[in-house]
């Protein structure tokens, strides 16, 4: 669950792509190898599913280059 994995916010996007569909996920954590381990191991029954559809679902991983990353610290 997204407590376990120290997850803050997470998304999924569906894109309708020239080649196909493309998966879009974005995970909000403090530490993604820790996230990844806690995924990994956890015995949640949601997590189970998830782990179960993003083996069908994904395919080979393409490049991806950051253009923006925003954090607000503190009050605006």
């Amino acid at each position: 669950m997204l407590m376990d994995e120290g997850c803050r916010h997470e998304q999924a996007y569906l894109i309708d792509g020239a080649d196909g569909p493309v998966l879009v996920y974005v995970m909000e954590v403090a530490e993604i190898e820790q996230s990844e381990r806690a995924a990994e191991a956890s015995e949640h029954p949601i997590d189970a599913d998830h782990r179960r559809v993003m083996a069908v679902a994904l395919g080979d991983r393409v490049p991806a280059e950051l253009l923006l990353d925003l954090t607000v610290v503190g009050p605006p």
